[in-house]
């Protein structure tokens, strides 16, 4: 046998819980109700993230592959750029406090000798408007140590390099971070060339976890 507490968010909302022995309870938002189950199932009930244990992943989101997996141009910006980006992710609905873990990954090759791509998360919200998270300070919830969060150096050839890189971070929902966070990935290199397309095939997935 197991307890379940049922806390109302709302009134008029109808919740059921079937037994198994085919017997349904039911109870109504705006009382709060306790119900002894055994084997049960419930339909119509919202898990709120306040009630997550601190640790547990309440949503994740994913870039969107089809549509929008690579720069789509060579890549010549010298500083990074909110507009030269390979995949982004949109989180919505997200609670203060909580941590989101920025996972990506970006490929293609480098045909120049000497030069260097690199590559980081941006992040647009009410808080932070298209800004780097790298270096952003830890209280504006960055994570306040580089610029780049990962790089690709090629030292003294001229052929084609392919890559696999892996990109990941993470960025503290703020106060005033608002209903939307879009996170983007983006690339930069270290010297304005014609032969870097380290951006061809991106993915990204954004996890909001508990705190």
């Amino acid at each position: 046998m197991a307890t379940l507490t049922i806390k109302p968010t709302a009134a008029g909302n109808d919740v059921q819980i079937k037994s198994g022995d085919g017997n349904t309870t039911h109870a109504t938002f705006g009382d709060t109700s306790t119900v002894t189950l055994g084997t049960a199932t419930i339909t119509n009930a919202t898990i709120t993230a306040g009630t997550f244990p601190a640790g547990h992943v309440v949503q994740v989101q994913t870039s969107d592959f089809k549509n929008k997996r690579n720069v789509g141009a060579w890549v010549t910006a010298t500083g990074y750029s909110w507009n030269t980006y390979s995949c982004a992710v949109t989180m919505t609905n997200c609670t203060a406090g909580n941590k989101i873990i920025l996972i990506g990954t970006d490929s293609g090759y480098q045909g120049e000798w000497d030069k260097v791509t690199y590559w980081t998360w941006m992040v647009k919200d009410g808080a932070n408007s298209e800004v780097n998270i790298g270096n952003l300070a830890i209280n504006s919830g960055g994570m306040e140590g580089s610029e780049s969060l990962s790089s690709f150096y090629v030292n003294n050839s001229a052929n084609d390099w392919g890559l696999s890189n892996g990109i990941n971070g993470w960025y503290t929902v703020q106060g005033s971070s608002g209903n939307s966070i879009e996170f983007r990935l983006c690339s930069r290199v270290s010297t304005a060339s014609t032969n870097i397309w380290n951006s061809w095939q991106s993915t990204g997935y954004a996890m909001e976890v508990q705190a």
